[in-house]
């Protein structure tokens, strides 16, 4: 299974490609956008040839094309030979002229410098590989940008609002409902196609959901999404709506989750668009009730909804809700067991074990501390500025910290005559203070950022620095 996750840091996209079955050489990337921030909605789409990541900034759209992790091993015949020696990485023959390719990315055209910024995007790899952009605005506008695979060439659309009205009368459409102009902006988007058309969906935040048919830039459908109980013209809770989207394999008909937060409550809507002789609209399926913490990310399967929560007490928490009403379950949420939050202190259950041999066992367990991890451990157990090279090798990072702990207990001991006991105690401390310093960072880098469900390996909780799989 390949995998690929990233992080963005304003201008700064960072890309790390996982390998469950092998050895990946060269496997980050980090792009530097300069004096740009970058939107979130960037996809990654594999074609036959390539894998083709689509990124949105507030100022630009890019297009960035690798090779396909199959064409990589088909070449490499030292792989075929001797699979435990691993592979290259997709990531491992970028270059900045490649990045910096005319014809992968376009410049968006700001007619006047107070022109407002998008703030949210959804990118999508259409039919013939042509790549779709979908920018909102708070003004209420989308605008839509298609790139072509061959040239280059950007073709820009908008995408306004109240289109399925007569244009004279689209003006005071949103007047005569009495709705704000920012209750039209659109918080999150998804793009799909069905058929030979490209629609895009968009959950706003008046808790309408509004979709547009692409070729046309046309509005073709919308629906309110609150309940009975969401009077109109609810205050918006902390957080933003969210949508997202699901398949079923056997239909290939397409559902659309809503998380809706409002400061009275908030809740998943589930619907289906359907095309009924030409008119659109949408089947409302089913209404969850949230649990009562922060949503971190929420994915839809054809019979389930998965989420991950902040609690209260700042704990991760996944669960998930059927959204199938003949299983008879109702709207409860079942909670999905994770591991264990590591303890602050290692327990040494064998006393045959010195600390040493202790620690370092644990430590350096495969699996229980990535190598950045320890790295930035030792980092901070040295009070150094500077962060040790996180390219070494495990046998070497362990030398080096079984150094640092080593000068630490000699400090400490100064020149006093220890006991047998004495020092067993004071090695005992000095390496619990680095294994401190292991899980701090641990806990830091576990900090849930998304979900992913892939229909081979599952449920996929995505961390700050690495991820875990749920089955």
């Amino acid at each position: 299974m390949m995998g690929r996750s990233g992080r963005i840091s304003q201008d700064v996209l960072e890309l790390v490609e996982h390998s469950l079955d092998l050895n990946l050489s060269g496997n980050t990337v980090r792009y530097k956008f300069q004096d740009t921030h970058i939107l979130e909605g960037i996809t990654i789409h594999e074609t036959f040839n390539n894998v083709v990541i689509l990124i949105a900034t507030v100022s630009s759209v890019h297009r960035l094309l690798l090779p396909h992790p199959n064409r990589i091993h088909k070449e490499d015949h030292t792989f075929t030979l001797y699979p435990d020696l691993g592979t290259q990485s997709i990531f491992a023959g970028v270059t900045l002229d490649a990045a910096q390719n005319s014809s992968t990315f376009h410049v968006i055209n700001h007619p006047v410098t107070n022109t407002c910024l998008p703030h949210t995007c959804v990118t999508w790899l259409a039919m013939k590989e042509e790549a779709l952009f979908a920018l909102a605005y708070n003004t209420g506008l989308i605008l839509l940008i298609r790139l072509d695979p061959v040239s280059g060439v950007a073709v820009t659309q908008e995408l306004k609002q109240d289109t399925l009205m007569p244009r004279f009368l689209s003006g005071i459409a949103g007047a005569l409902r009495g709705k704000a102009s920012d209750d039209l902006v659109a918080v999150s988007m998804v793009l799909h196609e069905i058929g030979l058309e490209t629609y895009l969906f968009a959950v706003c935040q008046d808790g309408y959901l509004r979709m547009w048919s692409c070729s046309r830039a046309q509005l073709v459908a919308y629906t309110s999404l609150l309940s009975d109980g969401t009077e109109h013209g609810s205050t918006q809770g902390a957080q933003h709506h969210v949508i997202r989207k699901a398949i079923c394999p056997k239909t290939s008909e397409l559902l659309l989750g809503v998380f809706l937060c409002y400061e009275s409550q908030s809740e998943f809507c589930i619907v289906k668009p359907v095309n009924e002789s030409g008119t659109h609209h949408f089947q409302f399926i089913y209404t969850i009730n949230a649990d009562k913490a922060d949503l971190v990310d929420f994915c839809l399967s054809p019979t389930e909804v998965w989420a991950v929560w902040i609690s209260a007490q700042m704990e991760t928490v996944v669960s998930r809700a059927c959204i199938t009403k003949e299983d008879g379950e109702g709207d409860s949420w079942h909670p999905v067991i994770l591991e264990q939050p590591m303890e602050n202190k290692l327990e040494i259950t064998d006393p045959c074990l010195n600390p040493w041999r202790a620690y370092t066992n644990y430590i350096f367990h495969p699996g229980q501390f990535p190598i950045v991890i320890i790295t930035k451990a030792l980092s901070l157990f040295c009070r150094s500025t500077t962060l040790s090279d996180v390219n070494l090798s495990l046998s070497v990072l362990k030398d080096q910290v079984c150094v640092a702990v080593e000068t630490e207990i000699r400090k400490e001991a100064k020149e006093c005559e220890l006991s047998d006991d004495e020092y067993l105690d004071l090695a005992e401390s000095c390496w619990a203070k680095f294994y401190a310093c292991c899980v701090h960072y641990h806990r830091a880098a576990s900090k849930p950022v998304g979900l992913v469900l892939l229909r081979q390996t599952g449920l996929v909780l995505v961390k700050k620095h690495h991820f875990s799989l749920i089955r």
